[in-house]
């Protein structure tokens, strides 16, 4: 059992690190139940006024899911859907700038998928400052060069931490070293991050994410997702690392000790290129690998590490450096750049802002693109799998909506979309901004949920008509009524 620190790195590793806290603040975790639907009051007070008829065609359909109380958070609101054809079907404030959250996760994704290609591994190489001697002797130091790999892990990490997290083994480093036949190393063993700039902190970050764990110090070499691992009174425990490059080179130092290599110096961290002889190398998984878990599992580390890797790529090795590629890269996008502010890779920037019109734009272009295919794969799927395991169960969303939800203390989002046949896809965009107490985000979550629901049915049906006129009362008359019977699945 491990007690820890508060980790907030993403849903999945938040879950394997601690306790949930009922509200976290960066982490997209997924809810139970197909649609959320509120309980009703003991006494339910008076109906409100019954809302306008639902109109037969999709577009009247999607403005008056809108108009219900249950839909109208007391909130700022972003919402856009437009078809293959980049017609727009509803729009509610599409170009207001608003905090994403973990929607942002889809702009840094598709800016690598483009940028790197889906085949792309992160490398990190062992350099020694002269060559082992005929005895494995090196004379020297040895360098670990970071190549940004996010995912590079300890056993203990691997094994205790996050078993389904991507990895690159640590371990597997050390032990290419000693099969180079190296026995003694004089000098230390020393970690180099310097492939990124020395800007462990993205602007908006509020301190607290470092003691929360919501995120951890951003570097060029970093071992298991920045957390230094310790035990207390018997317990394994977590927090930010200070230096992750040097505890990088501590843990494999450790590594490299238990195969019998010595190492007379200690462990620490450099910014001088190496001067020497590669002597090792070991290479992440495919970046769609990395990818498809950052997407469904909403992790903050590795998007920001996949982030910072576009301005390093494009020479430019910094937060803003990496804002830049981005835009660079998505150029072609039908976008309007000035309603934008990309302050980092994982939304948890309070500086980040998007548009509901510019996530769809993004959404279109990736469906229509050569990476079609596997840019859907990568997403969570309503009733399925990642944060959207517990949305929209048995009902006729139910693995047809891939999407990205997005979470905040004041902020909640989704991103998606529905494809249809023959490529005839929906998008929809929802981003909904100053949300204030469990009835409003209870409203943000079903729009979006009545929204893609509805989108789904325009695209395969629901078993019955669209449209279902029912007795207007405050339990019944709920949107999702509105649009078809949300029966079960049948065994």
């Amino acid at each position: 059992m491990i007690q820890r620190t508060p980790v907030r790195l993403g849903a999945a590793l938040l879950a394997a690190v601690l306790v949930l806290s009922a509200h976290p603040a960066g982490a997209d975790t997924p809810l139970s139940g197909p649609l959320d639907l509120p309980s009703p009051p003991a006494t339910p007070p008076a109906p409100p006024p019954s809302p306008t008829p639902v109109p037969q065609d999709l577009v009247g359909l999607l403005d008056a899911l809108q108009r219900y109380p249950q839909t109208r958070p007391r909130a700022t609101v972003g919402v856009t859907a437009i078809d293959d054809a980049g017609t727009t079907l509803t729009a509610r404030g599409a170009h207001r700038s608003l905090l994403p959250a973990s929607t942002m996760k889809l702009v840094t994704a598709a800016a690598a998928l483009r940028l790197f290609g889906a085949d792309h591994r992160f490398v990190t190489r062992v350099y020694a400052t002269v060559e082992p001697d005929p005895a494995g002797v090196i004379d020297g130091d040895l360098v670990i060069v970071g190549g940004g790999d996010p995912v590079l892990a300890t056993p203990t990490f691997r094994q205790r931490v996050y078993s389904t997290r991507p990895a690159t083994p640590l371990s597997g480093l050390a032990g290419r070293i000693a099969r180079r036949g190296v026995t003694h190393v004089t000098g230390r063993v020393l970690g180099d991050p310097s492939l990124l700039a020395d800007q462990p902190l993205a602007a908006g970050w509020p301190p607290t994410y470092l003691e929360t764990l919501d995120t951890t110090r951003s570097s060029g070499l970093t071992v298991d997702a920045g957390l230094r691992l310790f035990r207390r009174s018997g317990t394994l425990r977590a927090a930010a690392a200070a230096d992750p490059a040097q505890r990088t080179a501590r843990e494999r130092r450790r590594l490299l000790r238990r195969r019998d290599v010595r190492i007379d110096g200690a462990a620490g961290s450099t910014s001088t290129p190496p001067a020497g002889v590669e002597i090792a190398r070991i290479t992440s998984p495919p970046l769609d690998t990395l990818l498809a878990h950052m997407l469904r599992f909403s992790d903050n580390h590795l998007a920001d590490a996949v982030f910072r890797m576009l301005g390093a790529a494009t020479g430019e090795p910094t937060w803003r450096g990496s804002a830049r590629a981005v835009r660079a890269t998505l150029v072609d996008l039908d976008v309007r750049w000035n309603e934008l502010r990309l302050a980092d890779g994982s939304g948890l920037s309070r500086g980040n802002r998007l548009t509901a019109d510019a996530l769809v734009r993004l959404l279109d272009a990736m469906a229509d693109g050569p990476q079609r295919d596997r840019w859907l794969r990568l997403l969570p799927v309503a009733g399925r799998s990642g944060t959207l395991a517990g949305r929209l169960r048995d009902t006729p969303a139910q693995g047809r909506v891939h999407a990205k939800t997005g979470t905040l203390r004041d902020v909640r989002a989704l991103a998606g979309t529905i494809p249809g046949r023959d490529g005839d896809d929906h998008h929809l965009a929802v981003l909904v901004n100053d949300l204030d107490g469990a009835a409003d985000i209870a409203a943000a979550r079903r729009l979006s949920n009545v929204l893609s629901l509805a989108l789904a049915v325009a695209q395969d049906g629901c078993g019955g008509p669209l449209v279902i006129d029912e007795p207007d009362s405050r339990i019944r008359d709920l949107p999702e009524r509105r649009i078809c019977r949300v029966q079960r699945a049948r065994k």
